[in-house]
């Protein structure tokens, strides 16, 4: 009925029922079923070698896989075929673009040759594609790979230890090598009994990994050395590495004896996350010495790899292994990590999955979630699973405690302890990084209030670069913090100098209505010439008469190389508005028109906020020449109004009954914020005392 002839199972041993023939191969695999009493491999040459630490699936657990098994092309067909009725998973034929499609929903383990599992295929995998590439160099390979998923997958975690190392960390602990210790007698004596988990992290290329004494090498097994290909002129692909072409490595000069081949190393499941490591297809090198394939070829039920370039988010390998030991299958582990290292403002890269997606390592357990208290503390327990807490943007209160790395539904975070070298303690809200605050809001307030020198203002230079030097440590420190009393001094210094920045501009507009108040100065004097000037075509309403005759002219000075301003000149009125061009935040001034000598009268500045952020705001107000003309409106007043918010100042005002002389007298009112200066002029009629 299927095409296939019907094949006799052959005695073998244990459960693992050896065929040489592709035929006979696809015939059994018809035949397998979830309970695995037999699962056949594909070895011409005799029964493979299946190395896996811990004892085989006796009763299969229904709660260790999940997804859907998909199948690219007809070589690899039966593989799949086995992987699925193994699993009790559906199989069907896809093409790639459909499983990353249907990965999106649950984990997709997809079958097929290496091949085509090429550069750009990995370069253009989603972060959140729950994708495993169950890929191998031929089909006995990977029917050998399906078996040892199937027999060892579900168990293997639960009777052997993990490892992590960390070659660029000092990090250290229980079943943790970092540093100096990463090297290659290291790895092998504390493998020697054989890994569940190995988690890690150091400099690499495509071919090897990094120790502090020698490599991880990716050399599928001893062999003559290739044929040096011509290289092809319009690609550069598919090069013989230095070990194929020689007895030596790439590394330092080594000799291929001195490295750890990756074909050694007796983990079930890897996490490499190195540059470069997901090599595969027509990738730099030749596929034969990619470490990932080479370890599936062994013992490895999955490698997780990086690819391309990886850089930050040093907590990745063990945020795997972690999730691993708290019961997720490996491509939603894989799709957690690499959400979280897109979300990290120091990540840069990916991580791809070869093995199978939908397999639960640890089918027993489940992420433990914990709850923050009323303060947003939560006390994390040790372990080397992680544990999911409410909230985000959390720190360890004391310096070695938890590491803490937001989920992408940025309502929850994952935290790690003994994983990562750290210890069980108390996590708890931290100040919010300061990099956006400083770059949309501090930079340009200091430059704009450098810029009032530009148009005649004082303003305190030497003051300014201290708080600028100020703010940009305090964000570099903030972004470094580990602990929350790193934070929560970096918020405070940043802070500081922002009330530093506050202050300057509160002198700046104090030292020119001082000014204000000695002159008839007039704002638009202190603009350096040339002018260029770009006047508006209508006309608009005067803010103090109400007349459309008020004319908007845009002026850049000192020949166009200061800051853009503008200045409002109304046919009746003169002069009523003059500063900067763009100004972040509304003003109306409220004052009388008539007011009769010695009564006192009150003027009010409203300052509305935009609705996108709050601003630091400084308003004052004098007379020109009020010690002249013996009239008086003094004062300032500086505030904080958040986004959308209003706040009005204000002044009051007076002259004197018998000697200000009756004339119509200009108010400058001068508005400042966050570094922007405007000028408003309004004329108040002083008069004579009706008889």
């Amino acid at each position: 009925m299927n095409g296939y002839p019907d094949v006799a199972i052959p005695p073998g041993t244990d459960r693992v029922t050896t065929v040489a023939d592709p035929q006979a191969y696809a015939a059994l695999a018809q035949r397998v079923d979830r309970d695995l009493a037999f699962v056949p491999v594909l070895s011409p040459a005799g029964r493979p070698s299946i190395v896996v630490a811990g004892p085989e699936t006796v009763k299969p657990d229904p709660h260790a896989w999940q997804g859907t098994v998909l199948v690219t092309d007809d070589e690899f067909e039966p593989v799949g075929l086995v992987l699925a009725r193994g699993s009790g998973r559906p199989m069907r034929r896809a093409t790639l673009a459909e499983a990353v499609r249907l990965s999106m929903d649950g984990p997709v383990t997809l079958v097929g040759a290496v091949d085509g599992v090429t550069s750009a295929v990995l370069a253009a995998l989603p972060p959140d594609a729950r994708l495993g590439l169950f890929v191998a160099r031929d089909p006995a390979t990977a029917s050998g790979l399906a078996a040892r998923t199937l027999l060892y997958g579900p168990t293997v975690a639960a009777e052997s230890d993990d490892l992590s190392f960390d070659t660029l960390s000092e990090d250290g602990g229980p079943h943790r090598l970092t540093g100096l210790d990463v090297t290659v007698a290291g790895l092998r004596a504390a493998t020697r009994n054989g890994v569940a988990i190995l988690a890690g992290r150091a400099h690499a290329r495509d071919c090897s990994m990094d120790l502090m004494d020698g490599t991880i090498c990716g050399r599928s097994e001893e062999r003559a050395l290739l044929p040096v290909d011509p290289v092809q002129p319009e690609r550069w692909s598919k090069h013989p590495t230095a070990c194929q072409q020689s007895q030596m490595c790439c590394k330092y000069g080594l000799r291929i004896r001195d490295n750890l081949r990756a074909a050694e190393i007796p983990a079930a499941f890897a996490v490499l996350d190195s540059c470069r490591t997901a090599a595969s297809g027509d990738g730099a090198v030749r596929t034969d010495v990619s470490i990932p394939l080479t370890m599936l070829a062994r013992s490895a039920l999955a490698v997780v790899c990086a690819v391309g370039t990886r850089g930050g988010s040093s907590w990745a390998a063990p945020l795997l292994r972690g999730l691993l030991r708290a019961g997720l299958p490996l491509g939603t582990a894989l799709t957690e990590v690499n959400q979280a290292i897109s979300a990290d403002p120091a990540g840069r890269g990916r991580l791809a999955l070869f093995g199978d997606a939908g397999l639960v390592p640890v089918p027993a357990a489940s992420p433990a979630r914990l709850a923050t208290s009323a303060e947003g503390t939560v006390d994390i327990p040790a372990g080397a699973a992680v544990t999911m807490v409410d909230g985000t943007g959390l720190l360890p209160v004391h310096p070695g405690g938890p590491v803490v790395v937001t989920r992408a539904d940025a309502a929850t975070s994952w935290a790690l302890t003994t994983v990562c070298g750290r210890s069980a303690g108390s996590v708890a809200p931290a100040p919010a990084s300061l990099l956006v605050p400083w770059r949309d809001q501090f930079r340009p307030w200091s430059r704009r209030l450098r810029e009032l020198t530009e148009i005649g203002l004082r303003v305190e230079g030497d003051r300014l670069d201290a708080l600028d030097r100020q703010a940009a440590t305090a964000v570099r420190q903030r972004a470094e913090a580990e602990h929350l009393t790193a934070a929560r001094e970096a918020a405070e210094a940043y802070a500081s100098a922002r009330d530093g920045l506050v202050a300057v501009q509160h002198g700046a507009v104090e030292q020119e209505l001082a000014v204000v108040a000695r002159s008839f100065y007039h704002f638009l004097g202190g603009w350096p010439e040339p002018w260029q000037v770009r006047t508006a075509a209508d006309v608009e309403e005067c803010p103090q008469c109400g007349d459309a005759t008020a004319v908007r002219h845009h002026v850049t000075p000192a020949a166009g190389t200061g800051p853009r301003l503008c200045y409002v000149v109304c046919s009746r009125c003169g002069e009523v508005l003059s500063g900067a061009e763009e100004f972040p935040a509304t003003v109306r001034v409220t004052a009388p028109a008539e007011v009769a000598r010695g009564e006192r009268f009150h003027l009010a500045v409203d300052v509305i906020a935009p609705q996108d952020r709050a601003v630091a705001v400084t308003v004052g107000a004098a007379f020109r020449r009020q010690d002249l003309l013996l009239c008086r409106l003094d004062g300032i007043s500086s505030v904080e109004l958040s986004a959308g918010t209003g706040h009005t100042v204000e002044l009051t005002g007076d002259s004197d009954r018998e000697r200000t002389i009756p004339d119509l007298h200009n108010v400058v009112v001068l508005v400042a914020v966050d570094g922007a200066v405007r000028c408003i002029k309004r004329a108040v009629w002083l008069r004579a005392q009706r008889c």
